[in-house]
């Protein structure tokens, strides 16, 4: 169609004077079909392509993190018994008589005492905002890179809505200026891995495994006292040094 610039009135193609009011039409508003597809072309350009293309890498790699994220990973039995119970308190009393009579102690617990101990506590489950997290097994691993808990259970967002979860933390255990501290190694929220950068600048998996740890404090307070804490394959060695006669 071709509009006339005197009165508006819309002519049909061919037409060199306006129908209504006689005015001579501008022929150039009429395109050739090259240039009208070259126009429709040049919605999708380069740049846009790019746009529409990083969006998709980015909701692609969002979906696929959520499906790793959620996925709940096998975690190899280990039997205990109630003599790896009470190993690990003979242990643990030898390692509080060195401490009181200042003499050295070298002591090793093996995964199934560590173990063993944990699933004799009543350990709390942590809660946030509208949150809850329910714990169904707790495993604690040691290998040269440090001490590994794998926790299986479930997160709740209200009472609705219930969905399995598993956490993996590994901490290299250190004794800084008389202190326990734990250095993160490596962490997992299901099959996804946490970088290390946010393991060592958020707070959040240590406050939460501090959280379901706090029943050991009396011996995060003990092992303070050691002169080395060392892990290995499947154990966890404690070195305490004599202390001088006063």
């Amino acid at each position: 169609m071709l509009t006339c610039p005197k009165c508006g009135y819309q002519n049909e193609l061919g037409r060199i004077f306006c129908h209504q009011c006689g005015q001579k039409l501008d022929l150039n508003q009429i395109q050739p079909p090259g240039r009208l597809r070259r126009g429709r072309r040049s919605n999708w350009s380069l740049g846009r392509i790019l746009r529409i293309a990083i969006r998709l890498v980015i909701l692609g790699a969002l979906i696929w993190g959520l499906y790793l994220a959620a996925q709940v990973p096998t975690v190899p039995e280990l039997e205990t018994t109630n003599a790896h119970l009470v190993s690990f308190y003979r242990k643990r009393d030898a390692i509080e008589n060195a401490l009181q009579r200042k003499r050295a102690a070298d002591v090793t617990f093996s995964e199934a005492e560590l173990n063993a101990y944990l699933q004799s506590l009543k350990l709390d489950e942590p809660t946030g905002r509208g949150v809850a997290v329910k714990v169904s097994k707790l495993r604690l691993s040691m290998d040269s890179q440090g001490a590994t808990a794998t926790i299986l259970g479930k997160i709740a967002f209200g009472e609705r809505w219930e969905k399995k979860l598993a956490l993996r933390y590994t901490v290299q255990p250190q004794l800084t200026e008389g202190r326990l501290t734990f250095k993160p190694v490596a962490g997992r929220i299901g099959d996804l891995p946490v970088p290390r950068f946010f393991l060592e600048h958020t707070p959040f998996m240590e406050r939460w495994f501090a959280q379901v740890f706090g029943q050991l404090k009396d011996d995060a307070e003990l092992l303070r006292a050691a002169a080395a804490i060392e892990t290995h394959t499947q154990a966890l060695r404690v070195k305490i040094a004599a202390s001088p006669a006063s």
